[in-house]
């Protein structure tokens, strides 16, 4: 006798490994999803930190009673600091601070600026 057919248990069987298959291959675009959207969050926050940077160009650092500070930029939070390191470097450090899909995202840049300030040059 020749067997031409699929048994039930057969095809059940079948049906189960192609279900979690298929099931594996659904949470791709979930993940994907997440991943942008973190991405899109972390560039938000860079271009939020950048911002707070350019704010202090060109700005007498030794007065440091506004470049200190610290606020909420559209649902990121942000503290800035300075730093002085010698007589004619200060260091400015931007962090910001978000909420996201993945949980609570952090960044911090930081730049160094100097000035020329009795500096003398012979």
């Amino acid at each position: 006798m020749s067997r031409r057919a699929f048994s039930l248990v057969e095809t059940l069987i079948a049906m189960a490994i192609l279900s979690i298959a298929l099931v594996g291959l659904a949470a791709v675009p979930v993940a994907t999803t997440r991943l942008m959207v973190h991405g899109v969050q972390r560039e938000k926050a860079l271009s939020v930190a950048m911002a707070r940077l350019e704010e202090v160009e060109g700005v007498d650092l030794d007065n440091t009673s506004w470049v200190v500070s610290s606020d909420v930029d559209g649902g990121y939070s942000w503290s800035r600091s300075v730093a002085k390191t010698s007589d004619y470097l200060h260091i400015v450090t931007v962090a910001v601070n978000w909420d996201g899909l993945r949980g609570a995202g952090s960044l911090t840049l930081s730049r160094d600026y100097g000035t020329s300030r009795d500096r003398r040059v012979d």
